[in-house]
């Protein structure tokens, strides 16, 4: 089976908000989701964690899988998001 990676030595081409948003802003993202406090939510194909980030202060447990290792090498140097004062820990 044949997939489609992302150039995995330029993840910061997948980080500019203002691009990603145009094609699914974070409110309509969380809003189909409809996330509940004690969730857990899967990112399938995750990259560097862009829409990862926008979930991360939902739910009580977020998963971001990918089949790059370098985009998970990414995602951890942007570091975990903080939770918002309404969210429970993670």
């Amino acid at each position: 089976m044949e997939h489609h990676t992302f150039d995995a030595s330029r993840p910061d081409r997948l980080e500019p908000a203002e691009r990603r948003h145009r094609f699914l802003p974070s409110e309509e993202l969380l809003w189909a989701l409809d996330i509940s406090c004690g969730d857990a939510v899967v990112d399938l194909r995750s990259g560097t964690g862009f829409y990862t980030d926008d979930v991360a202060p939902q739910p009580r447990t977020v998963y971001g899988v990918d089949v790059q290792e370098a985009m998970h090498d990414s995602s951890r140097e942007k570091g975990v998001p903080e939770t918002s004062p309404s969210s429970p820990p993670r």
